[in-house]
């Protein structure tokens, strides 16, 4: 009887990728998974795993061409459909977050791309070197808003700017403490 439940599971699963109906599939074929019989169980593997691999060939094919936040959910959905490919759904996670800091980096949000950076690196450590120079563009980039809070007389924005590119480049001058110091004590 328990066979014959999870072949239900499997058939429903598979009438479900026919409909191209992914909730449905990965939720029938996961049950089917639960099933004693190692036949079912392996077929409702080999599925899973063809799914996985399929949505992470088409994000990896078509990043450039579909919206990030939706390529994301795919990567996920991979993931949660089988963990046979985790190491390069992370890497192609990672690369989206890349993109996003991109974007965000060229419209000024440097604290929010910053993020993004750092989240890439959280799912792929294969992406520190990429990370590492884009940290060294974004402390450029807190030193230019510096600069633009000296024109505006923005005592508070400066000091966070001048941190915040501190914090990214190590290998600064002596003299960018004793300038924080300095600012600090004009507050």
């Amino acid at each position: 009887c328990e066979n014959k439940i999870s072949f239900q599971a499997y058939s429903k699963g598979m009438d479900a990728l026919g409909k191209n109906d992914l909730s449905n599939t990965g939720y029938w074929l996961k049950q089917a998974l639960e099933s004693k019989d190692q036949n079912i169980k392996t077929l409702a593997k080999y599925q899973l795993d063809k799914i996985a691999r399929t949505l992470i060939d088409s994000v990896k094919n078509n990043l450039n061409n579909i919206p990030l936040a939706d390529a994301e959910k795919l990567i996920k959905n991979a993931k949660n459909y089988s963990d046979e490919f985790s190491l390069e759904a992370d890497i192609i996670k990672g690369q989206i977050y890349l993109a996003q800091g991109d974007i965000l980096l060229k419209n000024g949000q440097y604290s929010r791309s910053l993020n993004k950076y750092q989240k890439a690196v959280n799912v792929s450590k294969n992406l520190i070197f990429i990370v590492s120079e884009k940290e060294k563009t974004l402390a450029k980039a807190f030193l230019s808003d510096a600069s633009k809070g000296f024109e505006n007389g923005d005592l508070i924005f400066i000091i966070q700017s001048l941190k915040q590119s501190r914090e990214l480049n190590k290998e600064t001058d002596p003299e960018y403490d004793e300038l924080l110091a300095i600012l600090e004590n004009l507050k």
